[in-house]
């Protein structure tokens, strides 16, 4: 019985952790004007968390999206001075590539669910391919296979920037 609590109560924290990594990152790409998120909260679904559109002016016109950019979000809270990687599943890599690629999102919380810092990287389809290719687990059962990310700080300056350079080259490598 105490088990079963108690891994009902770290589900409730996953879930409040996520939910607050994603509210961040919201906050931070909606203050862009010419960025909107789409993001669902309390996501279930295994691989995509949303997307984020990327407009060429301040119009709410149909024409003026640039694309829009699938992103998968990960929130986690740990005792570390910085973040350098993030461990992804090759089975995630391996339905991103075959979708055009994915951004990925960290939002790393403190202790107490304040925000630390967000970090990205930007997978098009080739880099997933390369990835997946380095990482030598092509051939081998890919089911419970993890490879790691080198990870980037997200900046406000360049966001704009990567969101368009990841639709151009995953327009390009699909």
């Amino acid at each position: 019985v105490y088990r079963a609590i108690f891994r009902g109560a770290d589900l409730a924290n996953n879930r409040k952790i996520e939910t607050l990594g994603v509210s961040y990152l919201s906050t931070f790409i909606d203050k862009h004007e010419l960025l909107q998120s789409y993001f669902d909260r309390n996501d279930k679904t295994p691989v995509w968390d949303g997307e984020i559109h990327v407009l060429k002016s301040t119009s709410e016109k149909k024409e003026e999206i640039f694309g829009k950019v699938p992103v998968q979000i990960k929130a986690i809270r740990q005792k570390m001075n910085a973040l350098k990687s993030f461990s992804l599943n090759i089975s995630d890599l391996e339905l991103h590539k075959s979708n055009g690629g994915v951004v990925l999102f960290v939002v790393w919380l403190s202790e107490n669910g304040d925000l630390r810092n967000i970090y990205y990287k930007s997978l098009p389809p080739l880099s997933i391919k390369k990835l997946i290719k380095k990482s030598n687990l092509k051939n081998k059962t890919t089911s419970n296979k993890k490879h790691s990310v080198q990870i980037h700080e997200l900046d406000e300056q360049k966001l704009y920037l990567m969101l368009v350079d990841f639709i151009t080259n995953s327009r390009k490598q699909y």
